[in-house]
């Protein structure tokens, strides 16, 4: 996704306003420190998948919501299809949040599947789903 993010965006031309970057660059780090600290305990796990899978959601949803976050801010400026991107970042903000509240049940042994956190994971793609269908509509409509 995150390279997909990046090819639409030199594709299209869109260009980040500073604004959009320096909130990128913000978020990328908060949200790196927060996944570190609630992913640690399986960075330093034992084995080799628990520690792979641990660096992979340390490393890989902070980047996915930063790349999001300056893609959006690319189409800033009030169209329709700008205001669908920011339905798309709701959605990323939404999957990391599951991703993250999931990581920390597991480690605590509190997760079971059902559990509220789950709607996170459904919720988020739900919104890049409608993201998806405004963009669609647009297009038809010409």
């Amino acid at each position: 996704m995150i390279i997909a993010l990046l090819i639409l965006k030199n594709a299209t031309g869109l260009v980040a306003p500073a604004w959009g970057k320096w909130l990128s660059g913000i978020l990328l780090l908060v949200f790196l420190a927060v996944a570190l600290r609630i992913n640690w305990a399986g960075l330093t796990g034992e084995g080799i998948v628990l520690p792979l899978v641990s660096a992979g959601y340390v490393l890989f949803d902070p980047i996915l919501l930063a790349v999001t976050v300056l893609t959006a801010s690319g189409f800033a400026g009030g169209s329709a299809v700008g205001r669908a991107w920011w339905y798309v970042l709701g959605g990323i903000l939404l999957y990391y949040i599951a991703n993250q509240a999931y990581t920390y049940l597991v480690f605590i042994k509190e997760y079971a599947t059902g559990s509220p956190i789950d709607m996170g994971w459904l919720l988020g793609f739900g919104l890049i789903a409608l993201a998806a269908v405004i963009i669609h509509n647009l297009i038809e409509e010409g």
